[in-house]
C-alpha cells in the first residue's frame, strides 16, 4: 500500500512522443523521444511509433526474382511493366490477384538472370537487360517489341544498364543510355531527339578522369543537370547546352561513391543513395567541405549499417513510399535483400529496419492518378504496400503476421547512481488492434517478462460471455505495478507484438529513489 503522508514520493520517466530510433548511442544516453530498437515500426509527424505497413498481393507471374518494373503512362492507357524469368508482362491494375499478361515475340530473348532497366520518352518505353536494347510499344491495339542491336554507324550498341530520359538543354527529350558492361563504363551515350533507337558511337560524353570508375546511376535534377555517381565519385553534368563537346561537368567528392545505383532517389530537392560506409545526401556532400561523419545521414542506425553484406550490396535497391525512403539491403550473411530500411524524409529520422520483405526491385505507379508503391520480390510476386493493413499477403489465401519491437532508451531518473525499487509502468495504446508482450530490462540484464499477449485496446476478449457492448474509445492505457522486479539503476521497456496493429502514444515509469550502497 502506497501512502503519500508516510513513504518516500515517487519519481517519473518516460515519454509521450517517439521520433525515431539511434541504435549507435548508448541507450542511457538517449534523448526520450528515440528508441533504442525498432523493428517493423514506422514514427511519422503524429509523434507515436506504430507497425509498418502490410503488404497486399497483387501477382506473381513465375515463380522467379523480379528483374525490373515501369509504370507505364499514356493518356488513357496506364500499365506496369515487370520482367520476371527473362520474359516480359503487363498488368492493368494493382488490384489484389490482378492478371499479369505476357507480351510475346521479344528476340532475342531477355536474360532470366540480369536486372532490367527502363525508360520512357513520350509513348514508347525502352528496355535493357545490359546484353540487349529494345523499343516497347502500345499502339492501341498491340504491342511491340523491337530489339536495336546497332549504333546507326552499324557497330555493335553498347550494353546499357542504366536507362534515362533528360527534358532539358542539349539531352532534351532523349534517352541517355549508360552504366555499360564493357570498357567504356563512364560514358553517356545520348539518343536522336525523340527516338530512343537511333544513337550514335560518337555521340557521347565521358565522366570524370577516365581512370576505370564506373558509372552506377544517373539522377536528373529539377534544375536540369544531372546528378552522376560513380563507384568511387560524384559528379554534376550540365547538359543545357545543345552540343555535347560543351557540357559541364564537375566533381562534387572524389572520396566516396555510390555501390548500388538501384539505390540513388531524388526525393524533391534532394538525392539519397548507399555508399561504402552508409546513406549519403548529394545535398549534405555539396554543403559540406569534404567527406565525414556529418553527412552520413545513416549515423543513427550505423549498427544495422554496419551488418550489411558488402559482397552482395550491389543487389540493394530503393524506393520512395509515402514519406520514407525505403532502402532494402543484405543483411548479414544475405545474397539478396532481406531488410528494408526505412527514413522519414520529413522527420529525417530513421524507423529502424523492417523485416519479412526481400525486395529486388520496385516502382512507383499512379493509376487514377492514386499513388502506390509496388514491390518486386525474390519469389516473383508483385507486392502493394498499403498502410491500412496490418498483415502481410504473402499468396492469395495467405496472410502473415507482422511481429513489431520497440525498445525504449534506459531511463535512470535522473539519479544514474541510486537503484531504484521501480513502482509501476504504463503505456498509452492508440487504435491498436493487436496483442503485445511488455517486458522490462533492468541494468542489461536479460528481460523480464511483465504479461505476454497482454491486451492493447477495448474489444472483448474471445470467449466472452452475451450480451457484451462494443467500446467506442480507441485509446486504452494500460498499467503494471513492477514491485515484485529487481532494483534498478536504469531500466527499459520491450513491446514485441504477436498478433494485429501496434500503435503507442505513451509510455511512464515510477520508481522510489533508494539511497547509494556503499560496500566496506
Amino acid at each position: 500500500m502506497f501512502n503519500d503522508l508516510l513513504d518516500d514520493p515517487t519519481v517519473p520517466a518516460g515519454t509521450i512522443i517517439f521520433a525515431g530510433v539511434r541504435e549507435s548511442l548508448t541507450p542511457a544516453l538517449l534523448d526520450d523521444a528515440s528508441l533504442t530498437t525498432a523493428v517493423n515500426a514506422v514514427f511519422d509527424t503524429s509523434a507515436t511509433a506504430s507497425s509498418r505497413p502490410g503488404t497486399s498481393w497483387v501477382a506473381r507471374p513465375q515463380a522467379s526474382a523480379v528483374q525490373g518494373q515501369w509504370f507505364y503512362d499514356l493518356p488513357g492507357f496506364e500499365r506496369i511493366l515487370m520482367v520476371t524469368a527473362g520474359r516480359l508482362y503487363n498488368l492493368a491494375s494493382v488490384a489484389i490477384n490482378a492478371a499479369a499478361t505476357e507480351i510475346t515475340g521479344i528476340s532475342p530473348a531477355l536474360s532470366s538472370a540480369r536486372a532490367v532497366s527502363f525508360c520512357q520518352l513520350v509513348d514508347k518505353v525502352y528496355m535493357s537487360d545490359g546484353l540487349n536494347y529494345y523499343e516497347v510499344f502500345w499502339d492501341g491495339l498491340v504491342w511491340t517489341v523491337t530489339h536495336v542491336p546497332n549504333f546507326s554507324g552499324g557497330s555493335p550498341l553498347a550494353d546499357f544498364t542504366i536507362l534515362l530520359t533528360c527534358n532539358s538543354g542539349g539531352a532534351a527529350f532523349r534517352v541517355i543510355g549508360s552504366g555499360v558492361n564493357t570498357v567504356d563504363n563512364d560514358y553517356l551515350y545520348v539518343s536522336t531527339s525523340l527516338n530512343g533507337q537511333q544513337f550514335s558511337s560518337a555521340n557521347y560524353v565521358r565522366v570524370g578522369r577516365g581512370n576505370g570508375d564506373p558509372i552506377r546511376a544517373i539522377v536528373a535534377g529539377q534544375s536540369g543537370q544531372l546528378f552522376i555517381a560513380k563507384g568511387q565519385s560524384i559528379w554534376i553534368v550540365d547538359p543545357t547546352v545543345p552540343t555535347l563537346a560543351d557540357w559541364t561537368m564537375r566533381a562534387i567528392s572524389e572520396g566516396v561513391g555510390c555501390v548500388a545505383g538501384a539505390t540513388c532517389k531524388m526525393l524533391g530537392q534532394e538525392v539519397l543513395f548507399l555508399s561504402q560506409k552508409g546513406v549519403l545526401s548529394l545535398r549534405g556532400l555539396q554543403q559540406a567541405d569534404g567527406v565525414n561523419e556529418s553527412v552520413y545521414i545513416s549515423a543513427d542506425i550505423q549498427p544495422t549499417i554496419d551488418r550489411i553484406n558488402w559482397e552482395a550490396a550491389d543487389t540493394s535497391n530503393a524506393v520512395v513510399w509515402d514519406n520514407y525512403y525505403l532502402l532494402s539491403v543484405p543483411l548479414d550473411a544475405g545474397l539478396v535483400p532481406n531488410a528494408v530500411l526505412a527514413y522519414n524524409t520529413v522527420t529525417r529520422r530513421w524507423s529502424g529496419y523492417w523485416t519479412g520483405l526481400s525486395p529486388t526491385c520496385a516502382v512507383e505507379t499512379e493509376f487514377a492518378n492514386r499513388k502506390r508503391t509496388i514491390l518486386g520480390d525474390t519469389a516473383g510476386r508483385l507486392l502493394r504496400i498499403d498502410a491500412g493493413v496490418s498483415r502481410d499477403q504473402t499468396s492469395l489465401g495467405t496472410f502473415v503476421e507482422i511481429e513489431t519491437v520497440l525498445e525504449t532508451k534506459a531511463w535512470n531518473f535522473q539519479a544514474p547512481e541510486n537503484p531504484k525499487q521501480l513502482f509501476t509502468v504504463a503505456v498509452q495504446f492508440e487504435r491498436s488492434t493487436g496483442n503485445v508482450d511488455v517486458e522490462l530490462i533492468g541494468d542489461g540484464r536479460s528481460a523480464a517478462m511483465i504479461e505476454a499477449d497482454a491486451r492493447t485496446n477495448q474489444l472483448p476478449q474471445l470467449p466472452v460471455q452475451l450480451p457484451f457492448t462494443l467500446q467506442a474509445d480507441t485509446h486504452l492505457r494500460r498499467s503494471w505495478h513492477l514491485r515484485d522486479q529487481p532494483r534498478a539503476r536504469e531500466v527499459r521497456l520491450r513491446l514485441t507484438s504477436t498478433a494485429g496493429y501496434l500503435r503507442v502514444r505513451e509510455i511512464k515509469f515510477q520508481a522510489f529513489i533508494d539511497t547509494v550502497e556503499v560496500l566496506r
